[in-house]
Order: structure tokens, then C-alpha cells, then sequence
């Protein structure tokens, strides 16, 4: 039963590396998300993370035994924790509003 979720996982982060691949090589943002990221390589290292930290989740859901899952899920937990701050850190700084600084 957990092949039929892992497989699309699996797929997931596959296009996602994709991307991470493409932001590292190239400095190719999606459109959608461009305008926001200052530093796209660290944006491309980040989006790597996460896509290893599913295809992790994945494996353990095929592969691993019981004590093996919980211990595999964790690990893929916390590589897409560090990914997603990782992607985070590629962001633009947030500019403050002038209007909430002058209290007016």
C-alpha cells in the first residue's frame, strides 16, 4: 500500500530536482517564484535538499523494516527542515513600510 504513495513522492522530487539542478547550473528561477529570491544558487542547494529529503521518505516507505522506517522517516524529515531554511535564507529581506515605521 505504501508503493502507491511512494511512487508519486518519488516522481515529486524528481521535478524538484529538477529545479534545484537548473537554479545551480544556470541560475534559472521558476517564474513564479523569481521575483522573490536574491541568491538562486542557494535557492538551487536548498530546493536539492528537499528533493533528497523525499526521495529519502520515499526509499523508507519501499525498503526499510519497521525500526528502519521510523528512523528513515526522521532523517528525510529533517533534511527537508534544513532544505526549506536553506530556501529561506535565499529570499529577499522583507523592506519595512515606512508608514509602520513613522507610526503614522
Amino acid at each position: 500500500m505504501l508503493v502507491y504513495f511512494a511512487i508519486p513522492v518519488a516522481l515529486a522530487a524528481l521535478v524538484t530536482a529538477g529545479g534545484g539542478i537548473a537554479a545551480l547550473t544556470r541560475g534559472w528561477v521558476l517564474p513564479r517564484v523569481r521575483p522573490v529570491i536574491e541568491r538562486p544558487r542557494v535557492y538551487g542547494w536548498g530546493v536539492l535538499l528537499l528533493a533528497l529529503g523525499m526521495c529519502l521518505l520515499a526509499v523508507s516507505m519501499m525498503v526499510f523494516t519497521d525500526m528502519m522506517l521510523t528512523a528513515g522517516r526522521t532523517i528525510a524529515v529533517a533534511i527537508m527542515f534544513v532544505g526549506s531554511q536553506v530556501v529561506l535564507k535565499s529570499r529577499r529581506p522583507r523592506v519595512a513600510d515606512p508608514q509602520v515605521l513613522s507610526g503614522s
